[in-house]
């Protein structure tokens, strides 16, 4: 299993949902087929901006769970827990989006990355 946290990210705030999407350098990995693998992303769900998976280039993965972990020891932001497993062999982009909350889902940040699946 491949676990990958990513860094926190900065301007995004649920008083400003006029901001711009920020794009976030892209995250590149690897993974064997059949195999899971966890991205984690910071978030703080108390400012109502949620990470959601939006999209993904092919079929080569699947989303198997995806949990909120609350910040701990007095830290402001939690984690948001993606797993992933990988389904074929090949190369797979995928696209997280921080969005804000209400009927809009404007997104203010996105995290790109690319996995290669390898058959082993």
């Amino acid at each position: 299993m491949c676990i990958m946290v990513l860094g926190m990210i900065s301007g995004a705030s649920a008083a400003n949902p006029a901001l711009e999407t920020k794009k976030l350098p892209i995250i590149y990995g690897s993974a064997v087929v059949n195999h899971e693998f966890t991205v984690i992303l910071p978030e703080n769900q108390e400012t109502g901006l949620v990470w959601e998976l939006r999209a993904s280039s092919s079929s080569n993965l699947d989303l198997i769970n995806q949990q909120y972990i609350p910040p701990k020891d007095n830290k402001l932001v939690g984690e948001h827990v993606f797993t992933l497993k990988s389904t074929k062999i090949g190369l797979e982009t995928f696209k997280f989006e921080l969005t804000t909350p209400g009927p809009l889902h404007k997104p203010v940040a996105d995290q790109i990355g690319t996995y290669l699946i390898k058959p082993f």
